[in-house]
């Protein structure tokens, strides 16, 4: 359960951060999408942000790479906890920065900064969390429990925008805009304490200790993870990037479909993501259960497809549809994808070997990332704003379903696979 909580305080110190480039306009010149002559200007900052955080993750991967899962020595020790520090002061920095108004151009610069130094911090997060689990708990119950690091993301948003939406109510909207944003990510402090307190429970999975004892231990995972695990590392890498492309498109994206297309508020549109972000918790978990009774592909496939025909539900929505109608249809494609992720979960790390599961998890795991998630908010409104009809985008997420669909359909089960094997030649 640490290694949750941690992973939802990472997710935490994100969501906010997301808000500020889509929400608060302190940080950015007032004309500038005057000037720049593009209308979704903020949502290609917002993506390019986001990109740069992206990459970041992946040197923190390379980095973090060269330890096997959570073999601890002296560096390894100092470098989660400098990573803690980090993202926790980081986060605290977004709530004491200055605005346009203030320092000018410095504002947005020393934003996108901080944003990659929490890049830098939170990078492998994810897939640690997703690994210790897999490798500490039952088999017959794996695909439940890997659930629970998946759902922390959802569960982290519903915590940050429900914080935020309440501060909105209660503040009414000139002080929330003024300053009354600021105050989740000054609340960050105490997320350094809770930090700390799961860091210090964390130990070595029982899979990763038998590799120990065997002297399995792979001196370079990288380097042997692109020798032997290419074709796992490209199915992984298919699946996750549909994965999180749906995932933006049906949040980030959606919160532009809703404001620019839809003519609805900003503060509908969020409070329509938040509630479906609620929705998809159980049926994350429900999938991971699933998937420990008819497998993980089926999951996962299911999953996919019902996520495609719902996008096509989201993006076809018509001008003066009300915020109710919107909420049925951002619920049906969160809840879907829910469907997707339980069964990915014990998917994915059971595709590899555990002296380089971690390691190769994460490469493959944040390159989709950073190729399919993170430009999805950015293809989705140049799709918007070329072709003048949101069905561009659905017809968008459909094309990349399709590897992942091929990959899983062509790939084995892993349901009931041996995650402490060790492979002798590693």
């Amino acid at each position: 359960m640490s290694a949750l909580a941690h992973e939802m305080r990472a997710s935490y110190a994100f969501t906010p951060g997301q808000h500020v480039a889509i929400r608060v306009p302190s940080f950015f010149a007032r004309n500038s999408a005057k000037t720049l002559g593009f209308p979704y200007e903020r949502q290609l900052n917002k993506g390019l942000r986001s990109g740069s955080v992206r990459l970041r993750q992946d040197v923190s991967i390379l980095r973090d790479g060269t330890h096997s899962n959570l073999e601890a020595n002296p560096m390894t020790t100092f470098l989660r906890y400098a990573s803690l520090l980090l993202l926790g002061f980081a986060t605290l920095a977004i709530g004491l920065l200055p605005g346009y108004d203030t320092i000018g151009v410095a504002a947005p610069i020393i934003l996108v900064l901080i944003r990659i130094v929490q890049g830098i911090a939170v990078g492998g997060e994810a897939t640690g969390a997703l690994t210790l689990v897999a490798e500490s708990m039952a088999p017959a119950h794996r695909g439940f429990w890997t659930a629970f690091p998946m759902a922390s993301g959802p569960a982290a948003n519903v915590l940050a925008l429900g914080l935020l939406g309440l501060l909105q109510i209660t503040l009414g909207e000139t002080e929330y805009m003024s300053w009354g944003w600021r105050i989740p990510f000054l609340l960050s402090i105490a997320l350094i304490a809770i930090g700390f307190w799961a860091r210090r429970r964390v130990d070595e999975s029982p899979a990763f200790q038998a590799i120990k004892t065997a002297k399995a231990v792979a001196a370079s995972p990288l380097a042997v993870a692109l020798s032997d695990q290419k074709l796992p590392m490209a199915r992984v890498f298919f699946i996750k990037a549909a994965e999180n492309t749906l995932l933006y498109l049906f949040s980030t994206f959606a919160l532009l479909f809703a404001t620019k297309w839809l003519a609805l508020t900003a503060a509908q549109a969020v409070d329509i993501v938040l509630v479906a972000s609620a929705f998809s918790l159980p049926v994350i978990l429900g999938a991971g259960w699933l998937s420990d009774r008819i497998g993980r592909r089926s999951v996962m496939l299911a999953g996919l497809l019902l996520a495609v025909a719902s996008a096509f539900w989201l993006f076809t929505a018509t001008h003066g549809a009300t915020p109710g109608e919107l909420q049925l249809r951002v619920i049906l494609c969160l809840c879907t994808h829910g469907l997707l992720l339980g069964g990915l979960a014990p998917f994915v790390t059971e595709s590899f070997p555990t002296p380089v599961r971690y390691t190769a998890l994460s490469a493959s795991y944040q390159a989709a990332s950073v190729l399919g998630g993170s430009v999805a908010p950015l293809i989705g409104a140049w799709l918007l704003q070329r072709t003048g009809t949101p069905l561009s985008v659905a017809i968008y997420a459909g094309v990349m379903a399709i590897p992942a669909i091929i990959v899983i359909a062509l790939g084995s089960e892993t349901r009931g696979s041996d995650i402490e094997a060790v492979r002798s030649e590693i």
